[in-house]
Parts: C-alpha cells; structure tokens; sequence
C-alpha cells in the first residue's frame, strides 16, 4: 500500500544526494537513510506503517542506480 508514494520519496533522494555527493559513500548514505527511515517506523508508528517491501524497493533502486553509473 501506497508503495509509488515511497518510489517517488527515494528515487527524489536519490537524485539529491547524486548531485551532492560525488564520491561512493552515496551509496551507503541512500541505503543509510532509507533503512533509518523504515525503522523508525516500526517502532515509531506514528511515523509511517514498516515494510519489508519499501527496504527492497530502496535496495533495488541502489542496485539499478549503481550499475547505471557503472556502465555510463
């Protein structure tokens, strides 16, 4: 449920933090900050419902991200 809703927020992170930071560390700081937020949720509730699948929606977005940078 309202899984575009987080797509949208992390891929607009993204794009945030690539034109911040310019070494490798992006990576870790995407996932960082997407792992942080969903677990803040769960025991925050009041923050948002926790999802096993918004942290595979971070971790794919990652991956897609890393390998696109990779081959340009």
């Amino acid at each position: 449920k309202n899984y575009l809703v987080d797509l949208i927020w992390y891929i607009s992170f993204l794009f945030i933090v690539f034109d911040s930071v310019k070494s490798k560390s992006k990576y870790f700081i995407l996932l960082s900050i997407g792992i942080m937020s969903e677990l803040l949720q769960l025991f925050f509730p009041i923050l948002g419902t926790f999802d096993c699948v918004d942290l595979s929606i971070y971790f794919m977005i990652t991956i897609v991200a890393y390998f696109y940078e990779k081959i340009k």
